[in-house]
């Protein structure tokens, strides 16, 4: 049975890059994968203020990052789409500090 090189050569990173994902996938969960490091908890979840058609949602998770690090991921769903923000837990101070300046 002869394998020919070439195909050998373009399956090889299709495999390489699946079997990544899968991993990825597998030991951080489909969020966690996200977020570069596995969801120990969700801490909470706030609704957005609905403008036009889509509405919108916040999650807040406690990540813990392959290097051991707890870190603070913020999940912005809207529609169909979602952004993955990850803070270290010394700026989401700063960032505690500047949301609050706007309730002044």
């Amino acid at each position: 049975m002869n394998i020919d090189p070439m195909l050998l050569w373009f399956c090889l990173p299709i495999i390489l890059f699946g079997g990544f994902f899968i991993y990825q996938f597998w030991t951080k969960g489909f969020t966690g994968a996200f977020f570069g490091g596995k969801v120990k908890r969700t801490l909470g979840e706030i609704e957005m203020v609905q403008h036009g058609l889509l509405g919108g949602r916040i999650k807040v998770h406690e990540i813990e990052s392959s290097g051991g690090d707890q870190m603070i991921g913020i999940e912005v769903i809207k529609g169909a789409s979602m952004t993955a923000l990850l803070f270290h837990q010394r700026d989401i101070e700063t960032l505690i500090n500047i949301l609050m300046k706007t309730k002044q």
